[in-house]
């Protein structure tokens, strides 16, 4: 057998190649960035709070990081769980006030896992019972030794 086969992107990967992106002060590049939905959440969020991204041809991004500023609206992570509790972290992490919402399936998701450890840290939460809608304030946060549950 020739030929050649070209795999989009990894999920997981991409999601956190654009957010470390979204922290260097200056452009970066990523190739062959996962074209999935909830990827493409991500990037919507990183957008609302002022991070320039541009989409260049052959599945190439470039991100102008350095700048996370709080979303001038709540954040729209849709269907993915992932962009909720990674983008909390993010800009809990970077002091911005943000609040975050989804659709209905995600709004019925537990975001206890996320919201423990970083009210723990003092991190100012507010959520629906665990779950989204959350609101985060600017916050001193304190480090955290902290093992997740596993039972």
């Amino acid at each position: 057998m020739k030929g050649n086969i070209c795999l989009s992107g990894d999920k997981s990967i991409s999601h956190r190649a654009l957010m470390i992106a979204s922290l260097i002060n200056d452009e970066s590049k990523i190739y062959n960035l996962s074209n999935a939905d909830d990827v493409l959440t991500t990037i919507e969020c990183l957008k609302e709070c002022r991070i320039a991204v541009k989409m260049l041809k052959n599945n190439c991004i470039a991100i102008k990081g350095g700048s996370l500023a709080s979303p001038l609206k709540i954040l729209d992570c849709r269907n993915s769980g992932t962009t909720a509790r990674m983008m909390l972290g993010l800009l809990a992490g970077q002091g911005i006030d943000a609040s975050f919402t989804g659709d209905s399936s995600l709004l019925k998701r537990p975001m206890k896992r996320i919201i423990d450890p970083l009210n723990r840290m003092g991190l100012k939460i507010k959520s629906n019972n665990m779950m989204l809608p959350i609101s985060i304030s600017k916050s001193k946060l304190n480090p955290l030794d902290y093992k997740i549950n596993t039972k």
